[in-house]
């Protein structure tokens, strides 16, 4: 008997073998697509994966936030949670290194200071242990836009790039500004950047419950080998001379 005739005499036969093949191609489409997605995150971004940084391996913290689609999903996490402002501190100070303009750099570290680290206004206050160190570091770098922002009244000095005269914002400023001091570097953020990470962990240890979480180790392997957090990263101190 030929084998078209024995689907004729046995339906069921047919029927499970027409199951079996819709499930097999889903199943491949499936396996495709998961392959597809981790092959367009390598390219796309290659240094997502564990390697070093700043002479440290690299935690499941730093490869989720290097990973687009997986801090979307940390962020949405946060959010839900009422604790989203060391994620958003984390991007701007991204945003803040991106920049390419001292002008530009400036406005953006005093968004970041009101935004985040000014004790008497900034609408997503950072808990920081030693925020008052964070807050003299940065004020003293944008202190001039601070001063006229905080006291539009109080007299204060031209700040001149080719002066080598050393600068004093107001009779009761702490701080001199040297023309040095007007160049707001790329790295001003690094410390908080690192402390903003350690914030970040008891929101991570409750992320990794999740299913959100579940979902993005099958696109991210690496978050399922050794969980490295808070021991790879050192304690942050500041420096504000």
């Amino acid at each position: 008997m030929v084998p078209s005739i024995w689907f004729i005499a046995y339906p069921p036969l047919y029927d499970s073998l027409v199951a079996f093949i819709i499930c097999f191609v889903s199943f491949r489409s499936s396996l495709n697509y998961n392959s597809r997605r981790r092959n367009l995150r390598q390219q796309s971004n290659p240094t997502t994966r564990r390697s070093v940084i700043n002479g440290r391996r690299k935690t499941n913290v730093d490869i989720i936030l290097e990973d687009i689609f997986a801090k979307k999903e940390f962020l949405t996490f946060a959010e839900k949670s009422f604790c989203p402002e060391t994620i958003l501190a984390y991007n701007d100070i991204q945003e803040y290194k991106s920049l390419d303009t001292d002008e530009k750099r400036k406005a953006k570290a005093a968004f970041i200071y009101e935004q985040y680290l000014n004790q008497k206004s900034a609408p997503l206050l950072l808990n920081l242990p030693n925020y008052k160190d964070f807050n003299a570091a940065i004020e003293k770098a944008i202190s001039f836009e601070l001063h006229n922002k905080i006291s539009p009244d109080t007299p204060t000095s031209p700040i001149s790039p080719v002066s080598s005269t050393p600068i004093v914002l107001d009779k009761n400023a702490d701080c001199i500004l040297s023309p040095e001091d007007n160049v707001i570097c790329k790295s001003l953020f690094d410390k908080l950047e690192r402390q903003v990470k350690i914030e970040m962990l008891d929101t991570y240890v409750r992320f990794k419950r999740t299913l959100q979480y579940k979902k993005i180790t099958e696109t991210i392997p690496e978050l399922l080998e050794e969980d490295l957090i808070e021991s790879s990263i050192d304690p942050v101190s500041v420096n504000i001379e």
